[in-house]
């Protein structure tokens, strides 16, 4: 019952709140606690349903927005957020040495080239979706 309880909650709180807990569960995991797993699965969910809904349009595919503490992005074909069709990924943190550090799928297909910022990355993957559609 208790779990229920904190999944609900996680509705009302802030991202920054749900970032720290995050963190926080995943030391609960090491630890061994039951229900650290349900409650990173939820927070997951959580996070991933907060990136849909912000959403927006960049070129002919809609993006959810970039945040820095995840590696990941995915674009859209459609403004609900339901078919999704791109992905930007982001494989290091950006060096002196090394600054390309996104990397951009399209239907599954990797796009030619590595890109230093995420809307370069963003109209890469528009063209690609624009080809191959």
């Amino acid at each position: 019952m208790m779990i229920e309880k904190r999944l609900a909650a996680l509705l009302g709180i802030t991202d920054a709140a749900l970032k720290r807990l995050l963190g926080n569960v995943g030391r609960s995991a090491l630890r061994g606690q039951p229900d650290a797993a349900l409650l990173r699965a939820g927070i997951g969910a959580e996070f991933a349903r907060r990136r849909v809904a912000r959403i927006r349009r960049e070129g002919d595919l809609w993006w959810e927005p970039h945040d820095a503490d995840f590696p990941q992005c995915h674009g859209y074909a459609d403004p609900e957020g339901t078919r999704r069709v791109a992905t930007i990924l982001k494989r290091t943190t950006h060096k002196a040495d090394d600054k390309e550090v996104y990397s951009v799928e399209v239907m599954g297909v990797a796009c030619e080239g590595r890109f230093h910022h995420v809307a370069d990355a963003r109209a890469a993957g528009a063209a690609a979706w624009a080809r191959l559609r």
